[in-house]
């Protein structure tokens, strides 16, 4: 569920209910039926989520922990893998900046 952050969220009307999960069994590889979950954030202002899962259909409830990221809309993505998140390769960039020199032109 999300509302917008004008929104009176004591007024039910404000709410809208998506048809979807964010979070299911589909989610993470061998964690089953995930719930209860919250956000936090660390110090470096990363938004992680907790929850608990089964580790196996049959397995205990366990804790666990995911970093959270966030769709071009806003709305936060939590079934990324440490495989689908940011390639090393592109984790630093390189820029040139040109300054014009006397008597030239910008565009």
């Amino acid at each position: 569920m999300w509302a917008d952050a004008e929104a009176d969220l004591l007024d039910p009307a404000s709410w809208v209910k998506e048809n979807y999960p964010l979070l299911t069994s589909r989610s993470a590889e061998g964690e089953f039926g995930p719930g209860h979950n919250a956000y936090v954030t660390d110090e470096d202002g990363l938004v992680w989520n907790t929850y608990h899962a089964r580790p196996g259909i049959d397995g205990p409830r366990s804790t666990g922990i995911r970093r959270v990221h966030f769709n071009a809309e806003g709305f936060p993505v939590l079934d990324m893998t440490e495989e689908l998140d940011l390639d090393p390769a592109l984790a630093a960039v390189r820029t040139e900046v040109v300054v014009p020199g006397k008597g030239e032109v910008e565009a």
